[in-house]
């Protein structure tokens, strides 16, 4: 993969892919590309994670393709050199801020050291831009996608840059400025107008999506959304 898209013909990157065939031949209806979100999610594992519970219908027709994403898992990996402590979570604290800033220019300074040349190319739009050259290698004029999480969102950057690519595509939880909400896990272009039944209203059949994301007051609001 190019390390940079506006210079092509430069410096280059190695991009882990891992395929599971599909079960049957002649049910085969393509590539299903997964992404386990993150970012930088390592997704080498997916297509034989038995916490995915493929159904055996979604095996049998299409092929399940992983990646890592650029810069992660075994996908020409950046490291910051970071230590343990500079690696967690620190909740804000308003008291701690000078530090916790100091931290954070600490980290940041360690990288751009570390991989400064890389960093500005491992970016949403790239990963988006990888997949369609795993697309492309697989010799498939169109794909489906999953995505879990923020691969949701790299899957809506996807189909805005190749909008004619997507077969179908499938999320999990949306993330949102707050937080996440549970959405449809399944969307595909034959089912339009519903969620899929394990959507908000479960097996009964779940609900148009028009309907259900319908502004509502914010009183009636799940708590974080």
């Amino acid at each position: 993969m190019p390390l940079d898209y506006s210079d092509p013909g430069g410096k280059t990157i190695g991009l882990a892919i891992s395929r599971l065939k599909a079960g049957s031949t002649k049910e085969r209806r393509g590539v299903l590309l997964l992404n386990p979100g993150g970012p930088g999610a390592a997704g080498l594992h997916l297509p034989v994670d038995p916490l995915m519970k493929f159904p055996a219908e979604v095996k049998r027709r299409y092929d399940l393709v992983g990646f890592d994403p650029r810069g992660a898992g075994q996908s020409s990996p950046v490291s910051c050199g970071l230590t343990a402590e500079e690696q967690s979570d620190q909740p804000y604290k308003a008291e701690t801020f000078a530090k916790d800033a100091h931290r954070v220019r600490t980290v940041a300074g360690k990288c751009r050291t570390k991989a400064g040349d890389k960093l500005p190319h491992l970016t949403t739009r790239n990963s988006a831009r990888d997949m369609d050259v795993i697309r492309a290698a697989l010799g498939e004029k169109r794909v489906s996608y999953l995505g879990i999480s923020y691969g949701t969102y790299l899957g809506a950057v996807y189909m805005q840059l190749f909008p004619s690519a997507p077969t179908g595509s499938s999320w999990t939880v949306r993330p949102t400025p707050r937080g996440s909400i549970g959405v449809c896990s399944r969307t595909w272009r034959r089912r339009p107008s519903r969620l899929s039944r394990d959507g908000p209203n479960g097996p009964s059949g779940g609900t148009r999506r028009t309907d259900w994301a319908t502004p509502r007051p914010r009183s009636a609001r799940p708590s974080g959304i």
